[in-house]
């Protein structure tokens, strides 16, 4: 188990970092002059796509984080709202038997002696 974790640990800090190195790049390169604003802009739509895929991968919490900060103009630039608002809609299902199978292992008992219904 703290295996389990120490490598869930790893894959967001891993998915994280890239995408906070990524931005930077892109950023400096803007506004050193070597890229254009449509190039700049181009760029970090390709980046909010990446970091959009990366949130369905890492599962409903992240997801719901996306979520979040796709209503949030004031603090999110607009090329990764414009990604980001994908998790609204276009958002794969999650099984109800795999949220039950996950809710049973990390809880250690049935659903039934859990919840009265589920």
């Amino acid at each position: 188990k703290k295996w389990a974790i120490l490598r869930r640990s790893a894959e967001v800090w891993a998915y994280f970092s890239s995408f906070y190195l990524k931005d930077r790049s892109i950023t400096r390169k803007y506004q050193s002059g070597k890229w254009s604003e449509a190039k700049f802009k181009e760029e970090r739509s390709k980046l909010g796509a990446e970091i959009t895929q990366n949130l369905l991968r890492l599962g409903p919490t992240f997801i719901k984080v996306g979520q979040l900060f796709s209503t949030r103009i004031d603090i999110v630039p607009k090329e990764y709202i414009d990604q980001l608002k994908l998790l609204q809609d276009n958002v794969p299902p999650f099984s109800g038997d795999l949220a039950v199978q996950i809710i049973e292992r990390e809880l250690g008992k049935p659903i039934d002696e859990l919840f009265d219904t589920f």
